[in-house]
Order: structure tokens, then C-alpha cells, then sequence
């Protein structure tokens, strides 16, 4: 599997997660009422801000074994594609800038860049949107402390990212 078609099969675990492929599925954020509302929604939303590592956990290792597996019938190609999504993930980063650019990248190749606002925002979760090829996705991230968020994808499960250095 080249580096273009893996990074496709990955891409659905973090770039399809952030545009949000299902923001029906998504329950909303509650934001509380006026000025506390909007001091909560700038503390969160400057917690986000920053590169992110995506983390290739036994959950996400699960998935994309699961649909290497389905898609690669040849079990020598299944191991060197599994090999490459282990090497891609480890190389896989998001950003989302003060300015409101969210950047995703794939072993140092740039693959999604699109703007990004924060729409609802609480002390552990913010809802944001981006509009990309003409179209308004939306998805909730879920703070975990200062260093970990959680992208929650309704078809992949939680998708872990770590604030990297």
C-alpha cells in the first residue's frame, strides 16, 4: 500500500473525525449563559490551540488492523501495511492555531488545511466547525486535562491525541 493510499485509510481515523462525517450523530455541548459562557469559551478554546500527536492506541490499532485485514487479502502485504500505518501514525499530527487554521499532517506532508471556529464550548468540551470543499462539518472535542484531547467519531470510537512537544 503506498504512502498516499495508507494515508487515505488513517486519514478516516483523524481527518474525517475532525470534519465531523456524521455531526448528527454528535450530541452537543451545552455553554453556559453569558459572560461566564464567554469566559469559559475562550479558556477552552486557548487550551486547543497547539500541535497535536495522534495516539495509535489498542483501539485505534484494533480498527485499522480490522480494515487492513478486510482491504489486503495477501498476509505479506498485510503485515508491511500494518508496519506502515504504524510508522504513519506515529508521524500523524493536527494544530489548531490561535487564529483559527486547523493544519493536518502526514509524515510531514501536509494533507487538510481548513479554518476552524469554536461554536459551543464547556470546561471539558468544545464543539467546533470547519468549512471545507464548500461545506460546514462539525464535531466535539473533549479536553482531557492540558495535554490530551479525545475526537469522538461515531463510525471509528474515541480518537486520542497528546500535545506534542
Amino acid at each position: 500500500m503506498n504512502k498516499l493510499g495508507l494515508a487515505h485509510v488513517l486519514g478516516t481515523l483523524v481527518v474525517s473525525t475532525l470534519l465531523g462525517a456524521l455531526p448528527a450523530c454528535y450530541g452537543d455541548v451545552s455553554s453556559p449563559q453569558g459572560d461566564v459562557a464567554e469566559a469559559v469559551s475562550q479558556s477552552t478554546s486557548s487550551a486547543l490551540v497547539g500541535k497535536w500527536q495522534f495516539v495509535y492506541d489498542t483501539a485505534a490499532r484494533t480498527r485499522m488492523d480490522k480494515e487492513i485485514e478486510q482491504n489486503t487479502p495477501e498476509p505479506a502485504e498485510r503485515a508491511l501495511a500494518k508496519a506502515a500505518a504504524e510508522k504513519e501514525a506515529a508521524e500523524s499530527q493536527i494544530e489548531f492555531t490561535e487564529d483559527g487554521e486547523f493544519f493536518s499532517w502526514v509524515e510531514g506532508e501536509l494533507v487538510l488545511q481548513a479554518p476552524y471556529a469554536v461554536r459551543n464550548a464547556t470546561k471539558s468540551a468544545l464543539r467546533i466547525a470547519m468549512t471545507v470543499g464548500g461545506q460546514e462539518k462539525a464535531t466535539t472535542v473533549a479536553l482531557h486535562g492540558d495535554d490530551e484531547i479525545v475526537i469522538d467519531d461515531p463510525k471509528k470510537g474515541p480518537l486520542t491525541f497528546r500535545r506534542a512537544n
